[in-house]
């Protein structure tokens, strides 16, 4: 198409990559919620979190567990409790709210965590991130639809779980500053384990061998799509990678007919593009003031 840059090599792998993620969350996001019947979603937390460490643990343990050193521990503490607040507010909403409509409300994070940037970190308010801000709100209200349908606990955990993401989005930002990636992932890691069990504790029950298997899926599927993520957003902007991201509703409204039988409405899917449009419009705003 005219005026457009073509799109390089580089740029294509974090595409590529990208899809790679949207893939892994909706399919661990689908299959938390297919388990929730069996397994508490604070269970499942933990077993995220535990098969998730697993996985990373033969990249933390190179050079001597190189990846643990850090002087800013009080502030990977502080990420990991909002990761779990996220995570377990998240997981709850999953398993009480239908699958298409939380995937929806997830993109969010990016506005909500512009907003918090620009009333706690003092950025500029300019009119792209106003127009960005504003889609994003609509895109919620069309989701949600406050007087029309019932504002259920589900749907109030999933807004919850987007400010709690959005804090982690900005205390990563800081943590970045002098922490490198595989660092921040470790700690996280391994401070999610004992926070996620302190809260399965109190509704565990032993899974069955099959549960057991759907359970070590989520972390195998979560884990893929956090580092894809990350990989994703070494090789390619944000405002490249934010629409492309769309595709985690394509995926959990497919997964949503198969696993669970669940048929998302055109309001999810209206909000659901007004949302991600306008986080893609807050990513490229950001880009060019770079």
């Amino acid at each position: 198409m005219a005026g457009l840059p073509p799109i390089d090599a580089r740029a294509a792998r974090g595409v590529g990559l990208m899809v790679i993620s949207t893939f892994g969350f909706a399919g661990s996001h689908s299959l938390i919620r297919f388990v929730a019947h069996e397994v508490h979603p604070f269970e499942t937390a933990f077993f995220r979190s535990l098969i998730g460490l697993l996985l990373m643990s033969p990249w933390i343990m190179q050079g001597g567990f190189a990846a643990l050193r850090t002087a800013r521990f009080p502030a990977h503490l502080f990420r990991a409790v909002l990761n779990a607040g996220f995570m377990l507010s998240y997981f709850l909403g999953l398993s009480l709210a239908p699958l298409a409509k939380v995937t929806a409300l997830s993109f969010l994070g990016p506005v909500v965590a512009t907003a918090m940037a620009i009333v706690l970190l003092r950025e500029r308010l300019d009119p792209v991130r106003l127009a960005g801000l504003v889609l994003g709100v609509a895109g919620a209200v069309a989701i949600v639809r406050p007087g029309a349908v019932p504002f259920g606990l589900g749907t109030g955990l999933v807004l919850l779980a987007t400010l709690f993401w959005a804090a982690v989005m900005t205390t990563i930002k800081s943590l970045a500053r002098t922490e490198t990636s595989l660092t921040i992932a470790a700690w996280m890691a391994l401070l999610l384990i004992p926070i996620s069990l302190a809260f399965a504790l109190p509704v565990w029950v032993w899974p069955s061998g099959r549960t057991l298997m759907f359970l070590v899926a989520i972390g195998a599927l979560a884990t893929l799509g956090q580092l894809a993520l990350g990989q994703a957003f070494r090789h390619a902007d944000a405002s490249l990678l934010y629409p492309v991201d769309f595709l985690r509703l394509v995926w959990a409204s497919g997964f949503g007919v198969l696993v669970l039988g669940e048929f998302p409405d055109l309001w999810v899917w209206i909000g659901g593009a007004a949302i991600s449009l306008a986080a893609g419009i807050l990513a490229f705003g950001g880009g060019r003031r770079r």
